[in-house]
């Protein structure tokens, strides 16, 4: 949930300081009257304590509290904005320095007496003053969900804490996070010299106040929120209530457990208990997280549609090392080892490994150290396709930033010169595969049994499994499934919208009646927790991978789902239709090796359908074309991969989500003259996202989800989490 309350883009345009200062007023009128409540319910625990010390680190909590609302209040007090005229003054009435609220918030954090004295002291010189409001239906839950806990007889110091942690955390969170991606978008501006045609939004000396707001275009009270929140202080402030959570969770347990012993009760009866008050905190604290998000989205959703992501009509992911958490390829010539002897491939493979590893390096290194990139004429590529615009070079200089009239054509022509550049790549992704081939290393696999093996136990070596080396990256499996989900219910829709339109013709209203109540039952089951089934999705998986089992394997998804190189079976169909897109022109003969039935075996020949960069960009293009043709029309696409082979769909989509930390891929985007942007950093305004030359770095692919799907992926996440077990 907090990647949820991350990418919303209420929170992300207060990072991207495009947030409307009436917006941000009204939101800072609401969490001033919210923290209100908040110490009510310390104070509430206060009551409950014994513990001197606790009592001391509650009354310091209390006092940073205090210390906040004056925050919020200097915000309100910004021209145009919704504060009485009791702050319109100036002065010591209605603001502190940050100064003040760091040394309070250190204070408080330690839990020393002198938080208590600043607050005496602060109360003397100053006055909060927030203006009376009535507090907004997501406001008012949160609010009567503190007080309501806090204030109950059955409620522990853990319980109440456990109901405030989540604020702290998330905003230390939230603040350091897009702190982060400013101050790396300032990098970014200063190594290329060009930090405001980047549209960049800078913070000079974030965690200071500027001597002058004339400094920068961030709006200063986004400006002061971020410096708070990001704050050294504010995170210890948040570690110390965690801090107290523990302790106070270790003393009621031990408390319990002496009561037990005095009463003599049953092991089995102390470990139900002790589970039931873990799930309570956890409840606590899951709901206090659900009602921050619902919190940041009211502010944002008045008058909007609820926020549900980037939504994409097309999304497309590479396999391995993108979904996988290594490149699976080795486990191929291992199973070969498998059906046929260890001896019988393992020492080839380490052959050809290395002889691999070797040429790569040398045709790796000019097209990363070698001369500029020579980029085609606009009239040559605006309309780019495989073997278009690549003739005609006109070197020009490479910028990362053009205006949005320009771009599309602007793209177009990098993908011409980078396509160009980067072919040599493709010829060396073909000429490793014959040599796999030639070398009939892959002889003999069983592909009956393949699917068996890879998901047994049989170890590979003595710290790995087959199964272990086909493992997922967490959370992929659950964002996967979803958007196979996602796929199936749209189809499901678009079959009961085609059934309900052919009855209705019928001058028969019941057989009408009854065909789409059978169409919506058989589809209710997958779409009632997807958004916008009627809405055309698409989902594809597009890979360099030998073998499409590998795939299948592990993720669980059907065969039409994938697009990869495949090792042929004896007997069977060598791969497909000449083009080399099965799944795309026809998605029953997708991805199969080669319909391969019991007892067939490989011959150890491996046909190429997708050769390096440039076949990703073509078979991206391809499943573009069919997204808007048969999605009736043209939507976002979005492209997730994470090295060299995947940069030519990474450029073509809409949205090109990077995974991993390649040194390799980031060197090849430099150099073709666009940027790694972290994610969190797409802008939220459209206006925004057109002319930026870049590709967005995610951190995991629980971002990716919520990324794509808004709240939903969070929850899709957290209901992977729930289910356990290895991600395969």
């Amino acid at each position: 949930m907090a990647h949820a309350v991350l990418h919303h883009p209420f929170v992300r345009s207060i990072g991207q300081g495009t947030l409307p200062l009436p917006l941000f007023q009204a939101y800072a009128a609401q969490d001033a009257h919210f923290l209100q409540s908040f110490a009510k319910a310390y104070a509430h625990a206060m009551t409950k304590a014994e513990d001197p010390k606790t009592v001391v680190a509650l009354s310091g909590m209390i006092a940073a509290v205090v210390e906040e609302l004056e925050l919020h209040s200097s915000v309100l007090e910004e021209e145009g904005g919704m504060q009485g005229e009791s702050c319109k003054g100036g002065g010591n009435g209605c603001a502190t320095s940050s100064n003040s609220y760091r040394d309070t918030r250190e204070n408080a954090a330690n839990g020393n007496d002198v938080a208590e004295e600043s607050r005496q002291e602060t109360s003397s010189t100053t006055t909060t003053t927030i203006p009376p409001l009535i507090p907004s239906p997501a406001c008012l839950a949160y609010t009567s969900f503190l007080i309501s806990k806090a204030s109950s007889p059955s409620s522990s110091i853990a319980h109440i804490l456990a109901a405030l942690t989540p604020c702290m955390r998330l905003y230390a969170h939230v603040g350091r996070r897009l702190v982060e991606v400013v101050e790396e978008g300032m990098a970014e501006g200063r190594e290329r010299g060009a930090g405001e045609s980047l549209s960049i939004p800078t913070i000079p000396n974030v965690g200071e106040v500027p001597a002058s707001s004339s400094s920068s275009s961030f709006p200063p009270s986004l400006r002061a929120w971020l410096d708070v929140y990001s704050s050294p202080a504010f995170e210890a402030s948040a570690a110390a209530v965690e801090a107290l959570l523990d302790t106070e969770a270790a003393k009621e347990r031990e408390e319990r457990r002496r009561r037990r012993e005095e009463e003599g009760g049953m092991e089995g009866w102390q470990e139900d208990e002790e589970r039931r008050e873990e799930e309570k905190l956890f409840s606590l604290y899951l709901e206090a997280m659900n009602l921050e998000y619902n919190f940041f989205a009211e502010q944002w959703e008045r008058g909007r549609e609820d926020w549900k992501g980037y939504q994409p009509i097309l999304l497309v992911t590479d396999f391995d090392s993108t979904c996988s958490l290594s490149d699976t390829t080795h486990l191929l010539p291992k199973a070969a080892g498998y059906f046929k002897g260890p001896e019988y491939s393992l020492s080839k493979w380490e052959e050809l490994e290395n002889a691999y590893l070797a040429q790569l390096a040398q045709v790796m290194r000019p097209l990363l150290e070698g001369s500029p990139l020579s980029f085609p004429p606009p009239s040559s590529s605006s309309s780019f396709t495989e073997g278009q615009g690549q003739d005609a070079a006109a070197p020009v200089e490479a910028t990362s930033f053009f205006p949005p009239s320009s771009f599309s054509l602007m793209k177009e022509r990098d993908l011409a010169a980078a396509a160009a550049h980067l072919s040599p790549l493709d010829a060396f992704d073909v000429r490793a595969v014959e040599s796999v081939s030639a070398s009939n290393l892959l002889k003999g696999i069983d592909l009956s049994l393949l699917p068996g093996l890879l998901l047994s136990s049989t170890p590979l070596s003595t710290s790995s499994s087959f199964v272990s080396s086909l493992a997922l990256q967490p959370h992929c499996a659950p964002v996967l499934r979803y958007a196979d989900a996602l796929v199936s219910s749209s189809s499901s829709s678009s079959s009961s919208s085609s059934s309900s339109s052919s009855s209705s013709s019928s001058s028969s209203s019941s057989s009408s009646s009854s065909s789409s109540s059978s169409s919506s039952s058989s589809s209710s089951s997958s779409s009632s927790c997807l958004p916008n089934p009627s809405s055309p999705f698409f989902f594809h998986v597009l890979s360099v991978s030998w073998s499409s089992l590998l795939i299948t394997t592990a993720t669980g998804l059907d065969p039409s789902r994938v697009t990869c190189n495949q090792l042929e079976s004896e007997g069977g169909r060598e791969g497909g239709k000449e083009d080399g897109v099965r799944s795309i022109a026809s998605p029953d003969e997708g991805g199969r090796e080669g319909d391969s039935k019991g007892g067939e075996s490989s011959t150890g020949k491996i046909k190429v359908l997708v050769d390096g960069p440039g076949g990703k960009l073509r078979h991206f293009r391809r499943l573009q074309a069919k997204a808007a043709r048969e999605g009736g029309r043209e939507g976002k696409t979005v492209y997730i991969g994470d090295s060299v082979t995947d940069i030519l769909a990474l450029m073509a989509a809409d949205v090109g989500i990077v995974v991993g930390h390649s040194e390799t891929l980031r060197k090849m985007v430099k150099k073709i003259g666009w940027e790694i942007r972290p994610l969190l950093a797409f802008p939220v305004e459209e206006g925004r996202r057109e002319g930026r030359r870049a590709v967005w770095a995610a951190r995991d692919w629980a971002e990716i989800g919520v990324f794509l799907f808004g709240r939903r992926g969070a929850e899709v996440v957290g209901e992977g989490e729930k289910e356990g077990g290895r991600e395969v």
